[in-house]
């Protein structure tokens, strides 16, 4: 039934994400879920004022971080399931019940779906999705956003405040430890916002702050050769991955863009690094 409410808490965190809000917002309500909940982060700018006529509640985080954000979202969730959707994320008609249908199907914990820009005009755009289409439908070892869970599973394990950048990998880490299983559904949802030279450049140096957290957290317990994998994992990911996916010569034409995320993944590691270690010396 197209007016079917489904039984669906969907928490959008936001942080000055005043330019795509709306759109975001505006897809999301066309699901038809249980409930939408802002969990926003002190936004300076109408980010709040914008979501009102469509989110059920809104919430402050006090702009703590992504996992205090969720977390927060799903303390509050009144839903059988919970999705965490991206305010740059617009999802079509049919695509949520396409993810439940998916997890309930494949007997996954977590489920995302297929991620492709709207806009491709530039070359950043463009190079993107040919980037992106090494993400297929079928079991993955760590999944993002847009992500689904029953949220009583959810609640078991919910994210690490610590994770403030790869939340997401953290979380499919700890589960996997149990036995759970995570996909990347059929369902296809797009972004807004990433054909920019800037949005590049805070996006992949993001991915390598996450990186490093992650390693902080982790690389005690590892041996050597763990350690040496999570070093190269920046370059198998963004550089190695597509080529192998999708071939050297159609991922030819946008070798220097996977050259310049590789590199910012990189010193995003680097920079986070030496933050860290200047504030543990403040610290002592």
């Amino acid at each position: 039934m197209k007016n079917k409410i489904l039984d669906i808490t969907v928490v959008v965190c936001t942080y000055n994400s005043e330019a795509m809000i709306s759109d975001c917002l505006e897809s999301v309500r066309k699901n038809n879920p249980k409930e939408i909940i802002l969990a926003d982060a002190n936004s300076t700018d109408k980010t709040r004022e914008i979501a009102e006529p469509f989110a059920d509640k809104i919430l402050n985080d006090g702009g703590k971080g992504l996992g205090n954000a969720r977390n927060m979202g799903l303390d509050a969730a009144k839903g059988k399931y919970i999705a965490f959707v991206g305010p740059d994320n617009i999802m079509p008609e049919g695509s949520l019940e396409s993810m439940i249908e998916y997890l309930n199907e494949y007997r996954c914990s977590i489920v995302s779906a297929i991620t492709m820009l709207r806009d491709t005009d530039s070359y950043l755009g463009w190079a993107q999705n040919i980037y992106r289409a090494k993400y297929t439908p079928g079991y993955k070892d760590v999944v993002g956003t847009p992500t689904l869970f029953e949220t009583e599973v959810l609640k078991r394990y919910r994210y690490d405040p610590f994770m403030k950048n790869s939340d997401d990998t953290d979380l499919c880490t700890r589960m996997a430890m149990d036995g759970h299983k995570f996909a990347i559904s059929d369902a296809v949802v797009f972004e807004m916002g990433f054909t920019s030279m800037d949005a590049v450049l805070e996006r992949w140096t993001r991915y390598g702050r996450g990186d490093f957290l992650f390693y902080t957290k982790y690389s005690k317990e590892w041996n050597f050769g763990r350690k040496i994998r999570s070093y190269c994992h920046p370059f198998c990911t963004d550089f190695l991955s597509p080529i192998k996916s999708t071939g050297l010569f159609k991922t030819l034409p946008i070798i220097p863009f996977l050259i310049l995320i590789t590199s910012l993944r990189y010193y995003g590691w680097l920079k986070t690094r030496i933050i860290y270690k200047n504030k543990k010396r403040i610290e002592i």
